[in-house]
């Protein structure tokens, strides 16, 4: 089962004390429609795979979540434990959970989520179930892994699972950010292989998750700017081991692996980067690189270090 952690609590201090100075005030939730409760959820389809070369227009809406998969999603957060709780539908998404109110403000921000996921990578089934947990047990029973402190986790196929604590202190905007980088990896879960780099990974998961947020850059990537103006600047890429719950620079591992993501959509084009993270998945081998890119490695490594000076410095 795919296991993706969001970001831990350390890595997200900016996102739960926004609006910073100099950040835009995030849009208050307060007057958005709310979706009704209705028995339909996802329907567990063949995934046809994702496409490399996507438009930037957003497909149509997919179908209405097939009836009696709310049923099954909601069995499923029962036999991790606990009360019946809140079952919340939106045309493509089922969200089950305790409190209400914050489902139903998590499910206000999942149709524009999915069609934010799909404008950069174009099609997938579009469909997903959120759990949002009573506690940590709950939340690792859901997960089928330990939960530690994260936010949230892709915990395989089309299920996001949120932590009440840690995802419901953060800030609307922090929320945002978070939701759209799970689903970005249940977008791209034909696509996460083994073999893809750890950076490309999370790094993607992470540009989408960022891309519309307006926070600015040192805001989003503090740990690492401060780094970076101490003259620490890193000196490779992340790989898988540096996303490990417990790895030392956890918070600092995520902000590289999003600034390079960010880099190379900047400099190579949108396009480039999910063509990228497709063929990577398949061959992650200099040659790929190269052939994608137009560079390999150490050429990569350089100009990505320049623009973390650039940008953070």
């Amino acid at each position: 089962m795919e296991r993706r952690r969001a970001l831990v609590i350390g890595m997200l201090t900016a996102l739960i004390v926004l609006p910073a100075a100099g950040a835009p005030k995030a849009p208050a939730l307060a007057g958005t429609p709310r979706p009704e409760a209705a028995p339909v959820a996802v329907r567990r389809a063949a995934d046809p795979g994702p496409r490399f070369d996507p438009p930037h227009a957003v497909p149509p809406p997919a179908p209405a979540t097939a009836p009696g998969a709310a049923e099954e999603a909601l069995r499923a957060y029962t036999a991790a434990g606990g009360p019946r709780p809140a079952v919340v539908t939106t045309a493509r998404a089922v969200l089950v959970g305790e409190p209400e109110s914050l489902l139903r403000e998590i499910a206000a921000e999942v149709e524009p989520g999915i069609d934010a996921v799909s404008r950069v990578w174009g099609e997938w089934p579009r469909r997903v179930v959120l759990f949002l947990a009573r506690d940590r047990d709950h939340a690792s029973a859901l997960a089928g892994t330990q939960a530690g402190e994260f936010a949230a986790i892709a915990s395989g196929g089309d299920r996001v699972v949120l932590a009440p604590g840690p995802f419901g202190r953060l800030s609307p905007a922090g929320r945002r950010v978070v939701l759209r980088h799970e689903l970005a990896h249940v977008a791209t879960r034909a696509a996460n292989t083994p073999s893809l780099p750890g950076w490309l990974l999370e790094g993607f998961a992470d540009y989408v998750g960022y891309r519309d947020a307006g926070i600015p850059v040192p805001v989003a990537a503090r740990e690492l700017a401060e780094e970076v103006r101490a003259g620490r600047s890193p000196e490779r890429l992340p790989g898988r081991a540096a996303f490990e719950a417990h790895a030392a620079r956890l918070p600092q591992a995520y902000e590289e692996a999003w600034l390079a993501c960010r880099m190379i959509a900047d400099r190579w084009g949108e396009t480039v980067l999910v063509r990228l993270y497709g063929q990577m998945a398949r061959d992650p081998s200099e040659t790929t690189l190269r052939r994608v890119l137009g560079i390999g490695t150490p050429e990569l490594t350089r100009l990505w270090r320049e623009h973390l000076t650039a940008t953070l410095w």
